[in-house]
């Protein structure tokens, strides 16, 4: 007798699957690139995300961004890890956050990469998962000023009353003493030409780095313990903001063991230099510490110190292991040279 034999396969709704599939929505970029023609102008480029449904429940984008340097976002982009925290809440299908992009010494053109790394919440990432922005742009236009002169040549007058334009390389590096009733303002301003120290007696933190300031003021050689130290302009008359970059980060310029003199024509500007190595990693120690540290560092034959102060980003960083890049202002402090760095991103082990 033949038997018959079934088999009783469970029903399948490809719709149902189809639904369950996507029961968590999906997040992606809207298009795969933009351009910032003229970066100086700070002009705004917003950049939209998607998502294939609404979300459930409050959720966040972790979006890296491949160089931090010059980049200012919003929401800004963490300096230790360069990354943007966007934020998505319930019942959201949607986000955005806009870019500006500064830097004085882009030539041509640079492509920045955003890509989404991460999805927290009720939401998957697929598909397009990166965008590209390109800025192209030439050195920075400070605004013409009739009576301005150039940093470089400012300095062949010293004594005497000089007018400056330039951007804020550095944070605030100022301070309150008696008892919090007076003030000092320190920081060093830099064109395309060289760079300056600024102390004022006022207006701590009143300007932020990135600012494009004027100023107007009597430019000395500083001392320190008798010996000659930086060109700085002190107690200036006048300092106006024309403008804003934001907390930007100027572009470096590299250079080498040579350059590492008290009397380099690149102090004061931001620079970044390779093959460092430290001393003695027992002094990159921030306990008891409050304020800053001095770190005696070498390349090739030629020793150095790196300040760091506890207003800069690098407070508090690792110390490097083994040989590493190094970015900062480069400063003079009576007969030492100095670096000063200001974001845990300017201490790269290589």
């Amino acid at each position: 007798m033949k038997r018959l034999i079934i088999f009783l396969l469970p029903l399948i709704c490809f719709s149902c699957l189809e639904s369950d599939y996507y029961e968590t929505p999906l997040v992606s970029f809207v298009g795969q690139n933009g351009e910032i023609v003229d970066p100086y102008t700070l002009s705004t480029t917003t950049v939209e995300l998607l998502t294939t449904g609404p979300l459930e429940e409050n959720s966040v984008v972790v979006i890296s961004v491949s160089d931090i340097k010059g980049v200012v976002t919003n929401p800004p982009a963490d300096v230790f890890t360069g990354d943007i925290q966007l934020a998505m809440s319930a019942g959201d299908s949607s986000g955005y956050f806009e870019i500006d992009y500064v830097d004085t010494e882009l030539l041509g053109s640079k492509d920045i990469f955003f890509t989404i790394e991460e999805v927290q919440g009720s939401i998957a990432s697929v598909g397009n998962g990166r965008f590209t922005l390109r800025a192209q742009g030439d050195f920075i236009e400070f605004p013409e000023i009739d009576e301005a002169v150039s940093i470089e040549e400012s300095k062949s007058q010293v004594g005497s009353s000089v007018t400056v334009v330039g951007v804020m390389n550095s944070p605030d590096l100022g301070f309150t003493y008696n008892g919090g009733a007076s003030q000092l303002s320190l920081f060093t301003l830099q064109d395309e030409s060289g760079g300056v120290n600024i102390l004022r007696f006022e207006g701590l933190e009143e300007f932020q780095r990135g600012d494009i300031l004027q100023i107007e003021g009597e430019i000395e050689i500083s001392t320190h313990e008798n010996s000659d130290q930086r060109y700085q302009i002190t107690g200036p008359d006048n300092v106006t903001k024309l403008g804003t970059a934001a907390d930007v980060l100027l572009e470096p310029i590299e250079i080498t063991e040579s350059d590492l003199t008290v009397d380099s024509k690149y102090q004061g500007q931001l620079v970044t230099i390779k093959q460092v190595t430290l001393d003695d990693a027992s002094q990159w120690n921030f306990d008891g510490n409050p304020f800053d540290i001095s770190v005696t560092a070498t390349v090739g034959s030629t020793s150095f110190l790196i300040e760091i102060d506890d207003v800069s980003g690098a407070y508090g960083v690792a110390a490097p292991t083994g040989s590493f890049t190094l970015s900062g202002v480069l400063n003079r402090l009576g007969d030492d040279v100095q670096i000063l760095p200001f974001l845990a991103t300017d201490v790269v082990s290589e």
